[in-house]
């Protein structure tokens, strides 16, 4: 406990004024459990992890927080946001589970204002009797209660004034108890019932009982002015993510509200709540306003605390159900075996029976199923490897997928469609790219918590490559990476029947994949393929999302040996797991690694050139620090004179030489690195003997290495 709050004479950002004596604060005796039994305190904000660590060894708690946020809209509109979320419920399942026993068993209570008000005041009354002796305590000055406030790891200056006078204690003890008055119980019953009856928490469907329960238990509590509904109004139109919950709050009050009488909107009939309980599952979907959607996406929503996704249909279901639900493994074999048959009639239309073929279409349907967990990259990142924002915004969060025209494209885009929704209702998910305005509608898309992928088809090959358009589409994906974060935001997928030309910033931030194979189908197979599709449906889409959400390590990276990220690879191993689960062969057309065609094209761009003998010239090594130089000017002549341009573009981020900043004429790369890349074995070292011993070592190494490798092409300034 004191090495929580002492603060050395080093650090000037907590100071208090204890009893008249000015002093750099040690709070080791504020929170002293020998001294003080009862704890009673109003903050403006509080945080879980403070509230759990510094009061749960307390025999009496009791909080008032005025807000559970920082935004900044007014105080009022705070409150109310907070009580119309239900943002106690979010506070309760974040405390630790020694603190939601003793919350639900009224042991600590925790208490928000009522509707319309807000507390913006800090005060601390610490009581306990030690021999016979009554000890008070009582804080008052800037610090919240988190560990902001009370100079815990951060430059932030706050200032305390300390008093241990009886007299003082009981003044503004009556001045918490007038304020106590105005609040209500933060955590819902249904919350607490719940935890003491069977020790968890509630899935989407009970939040939806217990805050309709809420409602009704505190309904003269949770009325609202129509200027209060106005503000939120106003809020609503700005263009943040605050405004976006503004927005679905005052669509919940509307329908969970009288119409307003003296300029007050009261709470419905219990009966009339139920009837709309569906409206509160809405509060899980970051909604955006972009007018009018001629097809609106499926709702997945993933709720943290039961660990399941939630699926609505726009305009047929009214609750959220559960999404992920296990197959028998005869089911599942019926399903991979519509997989196989889709790739195989795919492979037998083409010339010469390309398997190739049939490996990017397995590769676009792993990247389709693993679509709803691709943010949780962006969460273990961010959380294992103190990942900043720059590298979040890195990880590719969209799937490029071209092809020329009659490559098959639009039955794999309909065989998608059935795949990630039940067919038998039919709603189209793939929208063409010119029926919206673009940059806006994608934009807008990208902001949702709603994590069924976004598709969008006929993208323009302008929107990626050509002139001022080309700076237009570059700029777009980088703005959407930047705000993608480490939240819960979806996956998109783009299909163009033109191939499109990358710039070096966003081969990190795209998946590509091309089907330029034309396919000819007779009228037989045209039918055979058809059916397959109409034979297509979600059930295998919901045991795949029910098997993903079981792994604890969905987040991790694997590479292949080019160092090429693996980002289906959860997917991967799942369809492996089916495999073998239901004794089926792996067919010879499955992707055992990734493919991204933009890669792969690099690959060989630069391993075709080091082959020519006209440029040898240009390549130089340097053994000493294990270099190879490439001289751009050299590269230039003869018929690469074009061709330089295309050749730095698709030169793989991971195989720099740190250091070299300034590549005006020369290019430092690992040649290491750079010669496993390209496939070939290092000419410029003759007779590389390597022990069986020594080859366990490089294959670890090279693991290391592709780790290094992505983490330096993360890290790479935009």
């Amino acid at each position: 406990m004191r090495d929580s709050f002492v603060t050395t004479n080093d650090n000037l950002y907590l100071f208090n004024i204890d009893d008249h004596v000015s002093e750099l604060a040690d709070f080791f005796d504020i929170f002293n459990d020998e001294r003080y039994r009862e704890f009673r305190a109003i903050s403006y904000v509080a945080s879980p992890e403070f509230f759990c660590t510094h009061t749960n060894h307390f025999c009496e708690v009791e909080t008032i927080i005025g807000i559970n946020d920082s935004e900044t809209c007014s105080t009022i509109s705070k409150g109310i946001m907070q009580n119309w979320e239900f943002s106690g419920i979010d506070f309760f399942n974040s405390c630790d589970d020694e603190m939601k026993e003793k919350i639900a068993n009224d042991r600590v209570k925790l208490r928000f204002c009522k509707t319309g008000v807000t507390a913006h005041s800090k005060i601390y009354l610490l009581h306990g009797v030690s021999d016979g002796v009554d000890n008070y305590l009582t804080i008052i000055g800037s610090c919240n209660m988190t560990n902001n406030g009370f100079g815990i790891g951060a430059r932030q200056f706050e200032d305390g004034c300390i008093s241990r006078d009886a007299k003082v204690y009981n003044d503004y003890l009556n001045r918490y108890q007038a304020i106590y008055l105005n609040t209500i119980d933060a955590v819902p019953e249904g919350c607490k019932r719940l935890w003491k009856k069977e020790n968890r928490l509630a899935d989407l469907a009970e939040e939806a009982d217990i805050k309709t329960e809420h409602l009704d238990n505190n309904r003269e509590d949770m009325s609202i002015t129509t200027e209060s509904i106005r503000e939120l109004t106003e809020l609503s139109h700005k263009d943040t993510d605050e405004a976006r919950r503004a927005e679905r709050i005052v669509e919940l009050i509307k329908t969970s509200t009288n119409n307003a009488k003296n300029k007050i909107r009261t709470v419905k009939s219990k009966s009339e709540l139920e009837a709309n309980r569906h409206e509160f599952t809405k509060l899980r979907v970051q909604k955006v306003s972009v007018g009018d959607d001629p097809a609106p996406r499926t709702e997945l929503i993933y709720h943290s605390e039961s660990n399941n996704l939630y699926a609505t249909r726009p305009g047929i279901d009214k609750d959220a159900i559960i999404f992920n639900e296990k197959l028998s493994s005869d089911d599942i074999r019926d399903e991979l075996e519509k997989l196989v048959s889709f790739t195989r009639c795919y492979e037998r239309n083409v010339a010469d029976n390309n398997s190739d073929v049939g490996k990017k279409i397995w590769e676009v349907f792993l990247h389709a199923y693993q679509s709803p967990f691709f943010w949780k990259y962006r969460v273990g990142m961010k959380k294992y490897f103190n990942g900043t924002e720059e590298m979040l915004a890195k990880i590719p969060n969209i799937l490029f997928i071209s092809g020329q025209s009659s490559s098959g494209k639009t039955p794999l885009l309909s065989a998608i469609n059935q795949l990630l929704q039940n067919g038998a209702y039919n709603i189209p998910q793939w929208k063409s790219y010119r029926d919206y305005d673009g940059k806006s509608y994608m934009t807008n898309r990208m902001q949702e918590n709603n994590l069924f992928p976004v598709m969008i088809d006929e993208v323009e090959k302008d929107f990626l490559s050509g002139g001022k358009c080309r700076w237009y589409g570059e700029a777009w994906i980088k703005e959407v990476s930047n705000n993608l974060g480490s939240g819960l935001k979806p996956y998109m997928m783009m299909a163009s029947n033109k191939n499109i030309e990358l710039s070096s910033p966003l081969q990190t931030r795209i998946n590509y994949i091309s089907i330029d194979e034309k396919i000819a189908l007779s009228s037989e197979e045209r039918t055979i393929l058809s059916d397959i599709i109409n034979s297509m449906n979600n059930r295998l889409f919901k045991d795949f999302c029910a098997r993903a959400l079981e792994k604890e390590n969905i987040y991790d990276v694997k590479y292949d040996s080019k160092f090429m990220p693996d980002f289906a690879g959860p997917a991967r191993d799942i369809f492996l797991e089916y495999f073998e689960e239901v004794q089926m062969e792996i067919p010879d057309n499955f992707p055992m690694s990734p493919i991204n065609d933009y890669a792969i094209k690099g690959i060989q761009m630069w391993k075709d050139a080091f082959s020519d003998q006209t440029i040898s010239e240009a390549f130089t090594y340097k053994g000493e620090s294990n270099e190879l130089i490439v001289n751009r000017e050299l590269l230039s002549r003869k018929q690469y004179s074009r061709k330089e341009r295309d050749l730095l573009r698709f030169l793989s981020e991971s195989v720099k030489k740190s250091g070299n900043a300034n590549e005006n004429q020369y290019l430092h790369r690992d040649a290491e690195a750079f010669f496993e890349w390209i496939g070939v074995k290092n000419p410029y070292i003759d007779n590389m003997v390597v022990s069986e011993d020594e080859d366990i070592c490089v294959k670890d190494t090279r693991k290391l290495r592709g780790i290094r490798a992505w983490i330096a092409r993360l890290t790479k300034s935009v």
